[in-house]
């Protein structure tokens, strides 16, 4: 396949890969990640080299569940802090991407896209997950920070939305439509 396609698959394998080993970290022991986490170990490993191959820095994959018990471990009180490895994760999966397709160009702004929906997904996902990791004693990232009500909430992923309008706004026919 092209080198997009490539790297667009390696991508999503690794992510998935990397997502599966920070559920069971997180304490999530469910079959259907068990089964999904060793039919995928394989092609993790290849999808992992392929990108090596490509340039994309890996140990974001890799060390993405590692990073992210550190922080939820220091205790830091603030989601934007416990969304940090995504956030950089999607920056570079975006940034990445401009490159493989050959719009090197678009590289910057596509990091602050990626960063800036990573971030949002993050705080999402921790919205949508509150009650069940609460009914499962697991670590939920609104409840770390102290957030108890849905209004903050609603409004911190609300702001994380405007740096992606931004970022899409430099793109080339990025601008307003008539």
């Amino acid at each position: 396949g092209t080198p997009s396609a490539v790297s667009s698959r390696a991508i999503a394998v690794a992510t998935f890969t990397s997502k599966l080993a920070d559920d069971a970290q997180d304490g999530d022991r469910g079959l259907t990640r068990r089964i999904a986490a060793r039919l995928l170990r394989g092609r993790g490993r290849r999808a992992l080299a392929t990108l090596t191959e490509l340039g994309f820095p890996v140990a974001l994959f890799v060390e993405l569940p590692t990073c992210q018990a550190s922080i939820e471990r220091s205790s830091p009180r603030s989601v934007d802090a416990f969304a940090a490895p995504s956030r950089e994760l999607g920056a570079q999966i975006f940034a990445h991407a401009a490159r493989a397709a050959g719009h090197a160009g678009f590289a910057p702004a596509l990091h602050d896209l990626g960063a800036a929906l990573a971030s949002w997904l993050y705080g999402w996902d921790a919205w949508f997950d509150r009650d069940a990791d609460r009914r499962r004693r697991r670590f939920n990232a609104w409840d770390a920070a102290g957030v108890t009500n849905d209004a903050p909430i609603a409004a911190w992923l609300h702001a994380r939305l405007a740096p992606a309008r931004a970022a899409v706004l430099t793109l080339p026919n990025g601008g307003p439509k008539a």
